[in-house]
């Protein structure tokens, strides 16, 4: 009589089989999770690829708006040179925003100054006097400085920050403000601002002088201290009767400085003479 439904060598060979594919079964497996992990991974690096992608189109927007922005304030300040509105430059600083209306107006303002300067229509007499300088017995400015000496001795009067904007605007002033000394020349360096409150220096086109020549008074607004006079650049600006720990308020411009603006770089060609009190 037989031992078993099956013979001892095809029992053996089942229970070889059976073991074998267990064996393939966890090999099997442990592939499948190892590949999973990898999978995961991957898709971990991927994701960590797109979020720095995004990131990157983000700071590519910033550069480009930055640059419209630079490209636009320089050919505002162009514009305003040769037609010798100082007050066409526009005043944004680097951090703050511009949207697209304000940049398309600001870029329609510049190309209607382009075309009336190109439309103008000199005589030789003319072109000639924008070609050199202001002879010194002409004093195209004598007009401003003679009504700003009025204004800084009234400065005790209740609208005097009225009475200052309105002569900004008469006279279309540039207004700066000082933002460092420039380590090469170891001379001040200006910017245009829009806030009358914090600029230093008030600048006046000089007409027939050339393009980019200002006269400059200081913001009469504003004290002249120590401070203003060492790290502001008012002692490179004018020459004065300032002393040493004495802060003053009044101001008699006795001779404008001449600045020269070329791609919005502000230069100081001839310091000015001012009175203090």
């Amino acid at each position: 009589m037989s031992d078993g439904i099956f013979s001892p060598m095809l029992r053996d060979l089942l229970i070889f089989v059976c073991l074998t594919v267990s064996i393939l079964a966890f090999v099997f497996a442990a592939y499948a999770w190892t590949m999973m992990q990898d999978g995961q991974k991957k898709y971990v690096r991927m994701q960590s690829f797109m979020d720095e992608y995004d990131k990157m189109k983000e700071r590519m927007k910033d550069v480009e708006t930055r640059l419209r922005k630079e490209e636009i304030k320089l050919k505002a300040t162009m514009a305003a040179n040769r037609l010798g509105k100082a007050g066409l430059i526009p005043s944004l600083k680097d951090e703050e925003a511009m949207d697209v209306e304000a940049l398309e107006k600001l870029e329609k303002a510049v190309e209607k100054a382009e075309a009336e300067a190109t439309a103008e229509k000199l005589s030789e007499e003319e072109a000639a006097a924008v070609t050199k300088e202001v002879p010194d017995d002409k004093t195209p400015w004598q007009a401003m400085v003679d009504e700003f000496n009025g204004l800084a001795a009234n400065m005790n009067q209740p609208r005097y920050k009225q009475a200052c904007e309105n002569f900004v605007d008469k006279y279309h002033l540039a207004m700066l403000a000082f933002t460092e000394i420039d380590k090469m020349t170891e001379q001040p360096k200006f910017v245009v601002i829009g806030d009358i409150l914090q600029s230093s220096l008030w600048a006046m086109t000089i007409e027939g002088a050339g393009p980019g020549k200002y006269a400059v008074v200081p913001n009469p607004i504003k004290a002249y201290n120590p401070e203003a006079h060492d790290h502001q650049g008012m002692k490179e600006t004018f020459a004065s009767n300032f002393e040493r720990g004495t802060t003053y308020t009044g101001y008699q411009v006795k001779l404008p400085a001449i600045f020269k603006a070329v791609l919005g770089n502000w230069r100081i060609e001839r310091p000015g003479v001012i009175r203090l009190s």
